[in-house]
């Protein structure tokens, strides 16, 4: 009898063909001469979802870079041709490039250096450039935004080729770029140069936008091709400042003998994104959001953004690490007279089914800290570091207590009334929020206080986190959750923003399609908070543990250009160093199998036809556990068994209850395959580490009795008795194409063919009982089983459960044939 052999997921864990990719550590039992396989997915990753979701957010897979704090992952951007994901490294001060092709298993290629590319007058990017961001046009035209070492200097655009990474050349473009575009049409790229001051404030250059007109070809731009979109018309009195424009801070020299202008050096771009021919630009610190004409190189528009009111039902905060001292607590409240500079880091923008433009900014915060200036203090200290005292008719003594507002950090330059020699009211930075603007600047919608209440539901224990040391409340005085970057994508008919919170780290997902009318969708923290990384005696022994700390930036990837077939979001991890891959799935709103589930996440609902009827329900294990399906004592029946770390306990039977076998193999961290190696009609267990196995024919846990090596380490594994001889062997899957072994000689494959898509969701198991397992594949509720290798249409097409449960495949009535279950 030919067994199935699919392998479930629990939270954490990937499903990849017929095996599991498992985001386990990797404790002892382990196999000379082999690594363990480290994945950086966080297995019961806290999360919240909707009621109502339409969609699903799971990890899939993580490159690490294995760099700790120092911003080895931040802006990520995917080519769809070349199947590459391009990261910014700025510990290298390179761009890292991933073979994306499976992104279950992220591999590097090389890294692409700014350093040394040739400007049109000869001279070349020096050494110590640091590449800010990154964007790559449809045809692979690759550009990067690069950081003079001297950061006060102008900085510059370097090409590149996304196939084959040579750099082609470089353009110079204003001071400190931190931010690229390129416009849909692949014909204007965008830079937002920052200009930040020296560090210790003797120099402050002029913020600008630059604007490049890019070749046909995948080449280089020339100097002329470079025009320069500046703020000098509100120095020099050729326009108005928008009221509401913050414009803070002493005036210091401006650069290479340039005149002093105090509205151009104060204004600081911070991120570009575009649609058609415009350009949005966050200028973070001063509150507003520049439009930009890319055809005419112009500015035109200056969008003061205005302030988050804490006053406002549902948009609260809490503000205190000390409510009270030695037992913080979540607290979040209104809070008459604060108020928060939205100062948004990261926008995306997106045109809704009304056919206009909306922005949608991540709304940060941030802080001029230059030199001995400091526009940021706590409101405890204003008065003692002589910037006046709060008006006593506006807070009392007990609200400026450490207990709710003295701890909490300010603006010194907002709120304070000149008359009254006080401040009447407190502006701090950020709202703690996501916020969508139409494109004159007019705010239709805000989360207000959703993500701290999201993110406190999730992991009450550590909220408002940092990202470095896992804490409670350790930001509450400060920003918060701290959102820094967004994306927007569709999926299926709706339009939905993507949130990372950099702070405590995760991802929030929002239905923006009508934009005044957004919904929260779901929350992912793909984070183990039990690993404190400052709190580590040995922080690069457990960084891999951790998961994802400090998310930057967000790519979203249609389903139509994905390597899955499905959408998914690449988010760039600059504290972890970890570059993550997300599914992107819709649920599917078919209604269970009957009967009601008798349990929730460890409910088995199993049929033993095609019908769509569950014949078995039972509970077994918990809800976090990853589930194995195997015949445990060669009764021709196939029963579950339940896996923790290197820990298993089998059941010979659907009665839940205790296991009847437990035992230990292998490390947490290797991937299980379960199959019956020797033909004995019992399946016992094997790991993969890489394209090594490990095949045990006993369930009596101890050294492997076979080992070998097959395929690559980045295919994904099946298992399957492919000729009827009894004997289970294993397979790999690229793409859409299989290779199957008959034996375990390794060298090339015996039987080659390609069924389903590369997207699908594969399955094995012996759906006609001719002792033969073949193929099948899922797309969400629905299964197409094939009885032979001969390719083409499928044999049995069927839909059961729904679109998110996890599948299951086996033999529940000993008759010879595989068939469906699900889990729940």
């Amino acid at each position: 009898m030919a067994v199935s052999r699919i392998r479930t997921r629990t939270c954490g864990a990937v499903l990849v063909g017929a095996a599991l990719l498992l985001p386990l550590a990797a404790p002892a039992l382990a196999a000379p001469g082999v690594s363990p396989v480290r994945t950086g997915i966080v297995p019961d990753a806290p999360s919240v979802t909707a009621d109502d979701a339409a969609i699903g957010l799971q990890p899939i897979g993580t490159f690490e870079s294995g760099v700790f704090d120092e911003s080895a992952s931040e802006i990520v951007v995917f080519h769809a041709a070349t199947q590459r994901t391009f990261v910014v490294n700025a510990q290298a001060g390179d761009v890292q490039v991933l073979d994306t092709s499976d992104p279950t298993a992220p591999t590097a290629v090389q890294l692409v250096s700014a350093v040394g590319a040739e400007l049109p007058d000869g001279t070349t990017v020096p050494e110590g450039a640091e590449v800010n961001s990154v964007a790559v046009r449809e045809d692979g035209l690759g550009v990067m935004a690069v950081a003079h070492p001297d950061k006060v200097s102008d900085g510059f655009v370097v090409f590149f080729d996304a196939e084959s990474l040579a750099v082609l050349g470089a353009v110079q473009v204003g001071a400190l770029p931190d931010s690229i575009a390129i416009s849909p049409d692949g014909v204007y790229a965008a830079t937002a140069d920052e200009g930040e001051p020296a560090d210790d404030f003797s120099v402050d250059p002029e913020g600008s936008i630059s604007v490049v007109t890019l070749p046909d070809a995948v080449a280089a731009a020339t100097q002329d091709d470079v025009r320069a979109v500046t703020f000098e018309a509100f120095d020099e009195g050729d326009a108005e400042l928008p009221e509401g424009v913050r414009i803070v801070g002493p005036q210091v020299p401006n650069t290479n003998d340039r005149p002093e202008r105090r509205i151009a050096q104060n204004l600081e771009p911070e991120y570009v994104t575009i649609s058609g021919s415009t350009a949005y630009v966050s200028i973070q610190e001063a509150n507003a959001i520049a439009q930009v004409d890319l055809e005419t190189a112009t500015l035109t528009a200056l969008n003061p953004l205005g302030y988050a009111d804490h006053s406002q039902p549902g948009h609260g905060i809490d503000p205190s690490d000390r409510d009270p001292r030695d037992a913080p607590t979540f607290d979040v409240r209104t809070i008459d007279g604060l108020y928060g500079i939205y100062m948004p880091d990261g926008l995306d923008v997106y045109t809704a089914a009304d056919g206009s433009d909306y922005v949608v900014s991540a709304n940060e915060g941030d802080a001029r800290e230059w030199g001995d200036y400091l526009d940021s203090v706590r409101v405890k200290d204003l008065e003692d570091e002589g910037h006046g005292p709060v008006c006593a008719d506006a807070f009392s003594e007990e609200m400026l207590s450490d207990a709710n507002l003295g701890r909490l950090n300010v603006s010194i330059e907002d709120g304070f009334d000149e008359e009254a020699g006080c401040y009447t009211e407190l502006y701090a930075g950020g709202s703690r929020s996501f916020s969508i603007w139409d494109a004159e600047g007019n705010q239709v919608f805000d989360s207000g206080e959703d993500f701290e209440r999201i993110t406190h539901e999730a992991a009450p224990d550590f909220f408002n986190s940092n990202h470095s040391e896992s804490n409670l409340e350790g930001r509450s005085d400060d920003k918060g959750p701290e959102p820094e970057g967004v994306a927007v994508g569709q999926v299926g008919e709706n339009t939905y923003a993507f949130i990372a919170l950099e702070r405590v780290s995760g991802i929030m997902v929002y239905d923006i399609t009508d934009p005044a009318d957004s919904t929260f969708v779901t929350y992912v923290n793909n984070r183990d908070f039990s690993i404190s990384m400052e709190d580590a005696d040995d922080p690069d022994a457990v960084l891999s543990q951790a998961g994802d700390l400090g998310p930057e930036s967000i790519e979203f990837v249609p389903a139509d250009v994905s390597p899955t077939g499905s959408a998914m979001i690449i988010v760039g991890n600059e504290v972890s160093g970890t570059t993550t891959f997300f599914s992107v799935d819709e649920i599917d709103d078919e209604p269970a199998p009957e009967p009601t589930p008798p349990g929730v996440g460890n409910g088995f609902y199993l049929t033993n036809g095609w019908d769509g009827t569950a014949d078995a329900t039972f509970s077994f294990g918990r809800a976090s556990d990853e589930v194995l399906i195997g015949d445990w004592d060669g009764d021709g029946v196939d029963s579950p068994a339940v896996r923790r770390g290197n820990a298993y306990f089998l059941s010979n039977s659907f009665a839940g209850g205790r296991a009847d076998v437990e035992l230990r193999f292998g490390r947490a961290s290797d991937q299980v395959l379960v199959g019956d190696w020797d033909a004995d009609g019992v399946d016992s267990l094997a790991v993969r580490r890489g394209n090594a196995y490990f095949l045990s024919n006993t369930l009596a846990g101890g050294a492997a009795d076979v080992e070998l090596a097959y395929g690559r380490a980045v295919d994904r594994v099946l298992v399957g008795d492919w000729d009827g001889d009894g004997t289970d062997t294993l397979g790999v899957r690229r793409g859409n194409a299989y290779f199957l072994a008959n034996s375990f000689a390794g060298g090339h494959a015996d039987l080659e063919l390609t069924y389903g898509r590369s997207g699908d969701v594969v399955l094995v198991g012996d759906w006609d009982g001719d002792g033969t397992d073949t193929l099948g594949v899922r797309r969400g509720n629905a299964y197409f089983l094939a009885n032979s290798f001969a390719g083409g249409h499928a044999d049995l097409e069927l839909t059961y459960g729904r679109s998110g449960d996890v599948v299951l495949v086996g033999d529940w009535d000993g008759d010879g044939s595989d068939t469906l279950g699900v889990r729940r």
